[in-house]
């Protein structure tokens, strides 16, 4: 069973910057420096010595990170830097980097992250020549909070007790790693994103339809042996029907591209096999069990913890993750 949440990046030519919002303190923990592999910090207020705080609008800046580079976006910082390395430290981690044209031009990214493992500011240096920068992430509004708990599916919310035990639920993911890409995706309420598990029941009347002729035939003799007080013949209906159980996955989310379109997709799997495992090595908050989906498009992986309740959702190249994970 996999290690929860690691991921080793590869070569990233590109960072896309799609989302027009802002990353919100609680959006996603860090514990580690492999967990700032393809997120983008998206501050909502900028904070310069001396000159004061201006707000931001939402998605003006961004700080996206990958194995090897920083990607940045804003009004006089834009740019892609060389990422040297990524250092834990007493307040959150540090990155260093250096000009990807010019190399005596070095600089740094630190993230502030609290005791509760949520990133609260990032500082960035561009080069040593100039200020640090402290960008602040918001924290999110109560009203967006209070809906979007109700909205999305939380940790610890939805069990799996057995593996029939999916069908009629619906699973709204918070967070999506696109392992391909290599980057991370906090969701919206307006992304629709679900995962409904379907059980359709199918049943057959095994017996011919007979026609006109041979039904008025039958009912002429029953009705004869009828009269006779004879007791008329009884069919088992169990041995004449077939019930067919059909089990699907259906994933629906609204796709959203560079160019401001957007798409609504739905992909209907055909669950042909499923079985549920469990790694007693694991810790109980861990995936400790393994709920595995035979489909037609390949396998989907179900993690649960030692509660059985969904941690998060793997396969078709994604990561879908409840919200607190």
């Amino acid at each position: 069973m996999k290690k929860f949440f690691t991921f080793i990046f590869l070569c990233v030519s590109t960072f896309t910057f799609a989302q027009k919002s802002y990353s919100y303190i609680t959006d996603r923990k860090f514990s580690d420096p492999e967990d700032l592999l393809g997120y983008n910090f998206r501050p909502s207020m900028r904070e310069i010595k001396d000159a004061g705080k201006t707000n931001i609008a939402p998605g003006a800046v961004g700080f996206g990170v990958t194995q090897n580079n920083l990607y940045v976006e804003g009004d006089g910082i834009q740019g892609v830097y060389n990422l040297n390395n990524i250092n834990p430290t007493e307040y959150g981690f540090k990155l260093n980097f250096m000009n990807a044209r010019d190399a005596t031009i070095q600089g740094h990214l630190k993230v502030i992250v609290g005791k509760n493992q949520y990133p609260q500011a990032v500082i960035f240096l561009r080069s040593n020549k100039e200020k640090e920068i402290i960008y602040y992430l918001p924290e999110m509004p109560k009203d967006l909070f209070e809906k979007e708990r109700k909205y999305f599916t939380d940790k610890n919310e939805q069990a799996f007790v057995h593996q029939d035990s999916i069908y009629g639920k619906t699973l709204r993911p918070f967070f999506v790693f696109h392992q391909e890409k290599h980057t991370q995706e906090r969701l919206e309420m307006k992304d629709s994103c679900s995962m409904k598990f379907i059980e359709k029941i199918t049943i057959i009347d095994k017996i011919k339809k007979k026609d006109k002729e041979s039904i008025a035939k039958d009912s002429i003799a029953a009705l004869a042996t009828a009269e006779k007080g004879a007791t008329m013949p009884k069919k088992d209906d169990k041995k004449n029907i077939k019930i067919i159980k059909e089990h699907f996955m259906v994933l629906r989310q609204i796709l959203k591209f560079p160019d401001g379109t957007t798409e609504d997709k739905s992909m209907e799997l055909l669950i042909k096999n499923s079985s549920l495992k469990e790694d007693k090595s694991v810790d109980f908050e861990g995936d400790r069990y393994l709920l595995l989906l035979d489909t037609n498009k390949g396998e989907i992986s179900i993690y649960l913890n030692g509660n059985k309740m969904v941690n998060s959702i793997e396969g078709l190249g994604k990561l879908y993750c409840v919200r607190g994970f």
